[in-house]
């Protein structure tokens, strides 16, 4: 965790602005306005659909911008690692409940390798987040569930403020609270089989069930503070809130998968298994699997031992916080895009029990095959340091890799999402400087270059700088370049035109930059498929028209990069 925060303070300007980060920090600053004001500044209560999320981190972020002298998407990014590093620890604190200090480790150890999770650190302002506080809140739960029948003062307050935090982000957070009733009522039921002593399980039921309204209470109190348009009607508003988000449609289009085009209301039943095989490292998935056969092997020998009454419902609080949110999704089929982007906050919980996995799998080894634990070290310690490494050759674009099951980024282009957060632009526009510097010197020091391109006006703004000016709506001059990413067909625009500037990862596109003075050299029969004459990774054809345009996205017209029809 140490190295994490020193990582995070060496890296944090490196990563570009995320489409998300623009309207939380807004919405951040209304709720500090929501304060400043005593409640008169009302452009909290209905700003975007911003208002329906709690701005726990959006307003911490946006005081923290406030307080340092960065630019404020640099000192967003540092706060929201550093809010990372709170979820290695949380993930930490997670591993060492389910299975001792070296299950800590290893779960630590496997999340910090995980390139998907320490790419949305820096610049992801609200599925981080909500993972950090979810990742706490199921640790300090199943705590929780080993100390029944009772529960002291002190673990009520760190459940209360863990699930306050979940929820203080993303309404879905309640399902902590869920967790937790469907623990006393597994507990108490299971003491009833044992026992056949109804009164003694009622007993235990009335119990827990006020502790469990004392977390609610207080978990409850936590979410609205920074949560204006709750705080008007805080019975009623968050339970709306709940039904908006199981429903929520604002973003439709068509998205890549597989070799199939699909519409994010309309996804397949395995979109989801399908990235989170795709998308995490396989020592990760392994762990994970083993973590699951081992786990359902312990609950068979227990289910008859009443000693162990604890360690089942402990065991079926796992099963709920990690099983339960993906199957819903499945079985309502829920609005999905981004890949697993909406279900990261499972990927601190897979380590977790992919920790505790890793030393039951070591005790067992040890024990059967005589290997000594020193030499598994090494290797479950290898194998991170490689994750490492590819996340060191991707950097700062960690959080588009693919594994080696799905052919790394050059088996899944075009194919699956990669760069949909737009985080690759960053570099784009600082490769397009430092190019048209050595290679049109006389031109840099004395006009400006218009450019355009799949990206919004007001991200595009904070990155121009010097001689890029980017070309407004209405604006009729053409122009001298365009920046594409692979979402919503971007790449395939303009393809008669050179590539001028290229950002890359292991030989595969994110980002093309497209000379517009200059049509390519090409023959006649390359022009008219539209194809790139250097070698690229393949490009698989998809059927359909194009993707419906969204908030984020550059229609087909071109209105939104300030190009003409005809362009």
């Amino acid at each position: 965790m140490v190295v994490a925060v020193f990582v995070a303070f060496a890296t944090f300007r490196d990563y570009g602005i995320t489409w998300d980060e623009s309207w939380h920090h807004t919405y951040g600053n209304y709720i500090l306005e929501w304060f400043r004001t005593g409640f008169r500044d009302r452009s909290a209560l209905s700003y975007r659909g911003d208002y329906l999320y709690g701005g726990a981190f959006d307003a911490l972020a946006a005081l923290f911008a406030r307080s340092v002298p960065l630019p404020w998407f640099d000192a967003v990014h540092l706060f929201g690692a550093l809010v990372g590093v709170l979820g290695l620890a949380a993930t930490w604190h997670l591993g060492r409940t389910l299975g001792g200090p070296a299950a800590g480790f290893c779960a630590t150890a496997l999340l910090s390798a995980c390139s998907v999770y320490h790419g949305h650190t820096f610049n992801n302002p609200k599925d981080v987040p909500f993972a950090v506080g979810y990742a706490l809140a199921v640790a300090e739960l199943v705590g929780a569930v080993r100390a029944f029948p009772r529960l002291d003062r002190r673990r009520i307050l760190h459940l209360g403020l863990a699930a306050g935090a979940a929820m203080s982000v993303r309404i879905g957070g309640m399902l902590i609270l869920c967790y937790l009733l469907a623990a006393v009522a597994i507990h108490a039921a299971l003491v009833y089989r044992h026992t056949r002593h109804l009164e003694v399980a009622e007993g235990i039921f009335v119990r827990l069930f006020k502790a469990f309204l004392a977390v609610w209470a207080l978990g409850w109190g936590v979410m609205l503070v920074f949560w204006p348009w709750a705080q008007l009607d805080p019975v009623r508003r968050p339970f709306f809130a709940l039904g908006r988000m199981t429903r929520f449609n604002l973003h439709v289009r068509k998205m890549p998968f597989g070799d199939a085009e699909i519409v994010t209301y309309d996804v397949p039943w395995d979109y989801l298994p399908r990235y989170f095989l795709f998308k995490l490292p396989e020592l990760l998935l392994v762990l994970a699997v083993v973590g699951a056969v081992l786990g359902v092997r312990k609950v068979m020998r227990a289910w008859n031992d009443p000693a162990r009454i604890r360690e089942l419902t402990a065991a079926a609080v796992v099963v709920l916080a990690i099983g339960f949110p993906p199957i819903w999704a499945i079985a309502v089929r829920s609005t999905l895009y981004d890949g697993l982007r909406h279900f990261l906050f499972l990927v601190p919980m897979l380590a977790g029990v992919g920790g505790w996995a890793a030393v039951e799998l070591a005790r067992r080894l040890g024990t059967a095959g005589g290997i000594p634990v020193p030499v598994l070290l090494v290797v479950f310690l290898s194998w991170c340091a490689r994750e490492v490494a590819v996340m060191r050759t991707l950097h700062p674009h960690e959080y588009v890799y693919f594994n080696r099951i799905a052919g790394g980024l050059p088996g899944v282009l075009e194919r699956y999402d990669t760069d949909y957060y737009g985080n690759g632009y960053r570099e784009a526009f600082d490769a397009l400087r430092d190019k048209l510097w050595r290679t049109d010197r006389e031109g840099y020091l004395s006009r400006t270059y218009k450019v355009g391109g799949c990206i919004p006006a007001f991200i595009a703004r904070e990155y121009l700088r010097s001689v890029l000016v980017w070309r407004e709506r209405g604006d009729k001059a053409p122009l001298d370049f365009f920046l594409g990413y692979q979402r919503n067909r971007c790449f395939e625009r303009h393809r008669h035109r050179p590539v001028f500037v290229e950002v890359a990862r292991q030989g595969t596109p994110i980002v093309l930059v497209r000379d517009m003075r200059r049509v390519r050299n090409a023959n006649p029969e390359e022009r008219k498929a539209g194809r790139d004459p250097r070698p690229r990774p393949r490009i698989v054809p998809r059927r359909g028209e194009a993707p419906a345009p969204d908030a984020t996205a550059v229609p087909r017209d071109g209105k939104a990069a300030g190009l003409s029809p005809r362009e």
